[in-house]
């Protein structure tokens, strides 16, 4: 699975710095792109199905919670600490 960080008006060095700083986060957490993005999706999925009284396994929370440090990671990498632009975001897909 490729990710791809989206930073208005970054250059193509500072975005692979923040690509780089997301793969460092999932390689810490022991997980794969793939199993960071399915985590992060299953506990979204579940948030919108409104259960009540239950919650997802905690593989499923600590993969979703890698996956938004992931994407913090990367925008913050990238932007060096400045405040991000809107609509930076980070894209995880097959392609």
């Amino acid at each position: 699975m490729l990710m791809i960080l989206h930073v208005p008006g970054a250059t193509p060095e500072q975005l692979e710095r923040g690509v780089a700083a997301a793969q460092d986060v999932l390689n810490a957490a022991r997980l794969t792109a793939a199993e960071a993005v399915l985590g992060r999706w299953a506990c979204d999925e579940w948030e919108r199905s409104g259960a009540k009284g239950s919650k997802p396994p905690a593989g499923v929370l600590e993969a979703a919670a890698a996956c938004r440090l992931a994407e913090r990671a990367a925008i913050d990498a990238c932007c060096s600490g400045a405040q991000p632009p809107e609509g930076a975001w980070l894209e995880f897909t097959d392609a």
